[in-house]
């Protein structure tokens, strides 16, 4: 079934995604590296809606199950931890705090992705991602409210983890509005930012320095900032490592393999796309083996 129609029907996964349980990366994918492609997934925005020609409805496919799992878990846990809290029940707190964890750093990735591909298919007059993307942000606004709601009333959060989730989402938020500033300089991307003025105001700053915009230096020194910010929350465990790499693999495989879109990208980031072109390779010989339509099936090789 087509992705574009799963998203439309808002159709419940199963999480025993096959494609999620042969993990060919040995690292567990924390959620501050989905923080890291959602940084770079800003930077190279803009040659990705200009120039790239993607063939992604398989990866648009994968990206709606493994959101949509993650989002069935993170429902899952935190539905568990309002119930156990109202009746005054002690609650798994290292998992519930992983989880808000989770949905907060993450909400980067989903947002600066759904601003490139909505950017993409207006640009280009088509509906590769937006479907998609506008569905899973959706999701993921949902289970940021639940978040919100655990902070607000500090349901059986201590004073300190309480403090430390709100100061994890001023942070998302602010670094989510400058890496959409990269995007701003081109495209109407305020309907994704926290804080439109903002995304001007870093839009403003940037202008003047669109040709250092991925830039290897200025990525660098993007990467160092970020990884100083999420430095404490990257002790924590995150709770689905799995559905993060498969979240990040299908993201990568919409981007052409050029060298100019490829720029800035992390060792991490190289093994994941590679694991995806070993995969589909794997999945190329097995349909030529048993006969069928190869070319119909993956033309990306032919």
């Amino acid at each position: 079934m087509e992705a574009r129609a799963l998203a439309g029907v808002g159709m419940n996964i199963p999480c025993s995604v096959p494609s999620l349980q042969t993990a060919k990366v040995s690292r567990k994918m924390h959620v501050c590296e989905l923080v890291e492609l959602g940084a770079w997934v800003a930077t190279r925005g803009r040659d990705f809606v200009r120039d790239a020609t993607p063939s992604g409805r398989r990866s648009m496919e994968q990206y709606w199950l493994a959101c949509r799992c993650r989002h069935d878990r993170w429902s899952q846990v935190l539905k568990r931890h309002e119930r156990l809290v109202s009746l005054g029940q002690q609650t798994g707190c290292a998992r519930v705090q992983g989880t808000m964890e989770d949905v907060l750093a993450s909400e980067l990735l989903t947002r600066t992705w759904a601003a490139v591909g909505c950017s993409f298919d207006l640009e280009h007059k088509r509906t590769d991602f937006e479907p998609i993307v506008r569905r899973v942000l959706v999701d993921h606004m949902e289970a940021r409210h639940r978040v919100f709601q655990g902070l607000l009333h500090e349901e059986g959060q201590s004073v300190l983890d309480t403090a430390r989730l709100n100061k994890l989402r001023r942070q998302t938020e602010r670094w989510t509005d400058m890496m959409l500033g990269h995007l701003a300089c081109d495209f109407d991307v305020a309907e994704f930012a926290f804080d439109p003025d903002r995304v001007c105001e870093f839009s403003n700053d940037l202008h003047d320095e669109r040709q250092l915009t991925g830039n290897a230096a200025t990525w660098d020194l993007i990467l160092a900032s970020l990884r100083s910010a999420y430095r404490r929350f990257s002790r924590t465990p995150s709770p689905h490592p799995e559905l993060n790499q498969s979240i990040a693999t299908s993201i990568l495989a919409c981007f052409d393999a050029g060298p100019r879109n490829l720029v800035g990208m992390s060792e991490l980031h190289w093994m994941l796309r590679l694991s995806r072109v070993t995969e589909n390779a794997q999945r190329l010989l097995e349909h030529l083996l048993h006969g069928e339509d190869a070319v119909e099936r993956f033309p990306e090789f032919f």
